[in-house]
């Protein structure tokens, strides 16, 4: 059982990752495009965590740090990002290049982080802002607010 709450959560926030990666990007958020861009990203998301099951992994998630580095770079080019995923290859396997980026120091690392998930939570609110709230949409959000610290320390001990 817990295993389909951990998928729902990992669907939930696929959804809310693309949603602010695209208000991000300045692309619509609205229409089919846009539904289908979020369709694809749960359906990849689930392709990835089928097959970490395949290989008794637990599944992986989309990352909102992407929507913080869109915010902070305003780059949202694929060109850019199929680079920064052949640089993350590189660097894992060739260890001397890898250790220059381990050298920087941890509070350095903290603060880049501090500031990027700061970032990532504006984007949340400025998503929240555009929508016109009905008593419904209040309540869902109040109820998703005031559950994720519970949720988060039942589900993170594993």
């Amino acid at each position: 059982m817990q295993t389909v709450h951990h998928l729902v959560s990992c669907a939930m926030e696929a959804t809310g990752d693309i949603t602010a990666s695209a208000e991000v990007s300045r692309v619509d958020v609205e229409g089919i495009e846009f539904d289908s861009r979020v369709q694809g990203g749960i359906l990849s998301d689930g392709l990835g965590g089928f097959i970490s099951a395949l290989f008794t992994v637990a599944p992986l998630s989309v990352f909102a740090q992407n929507n913080g580095v869109i915010a902070i770079t305003c780059c949202a080019n694929r060109v850019a990002g199929r680079w920064c995923c052949a640089f993350l290859i590189l660097f894992g396997v060739l260890g001397k290049i890898s250790g220059v980026f381990l050298a920087i120091l941890n509070p350095i690392i903290g603060a880049v982080t501090t500031f990027l998930f700061a970032s990532v939570a504006v984007s949340g609110v400025r998503v929240l802002a555009l929508m016109k709230f009905t008593r419904r949409d209040r309540f869902i959000l109040a109820a998703g607010l005031s559950l994720s610290p519970l949720y988060s320390q039942t589900f993170s001990t594993g």
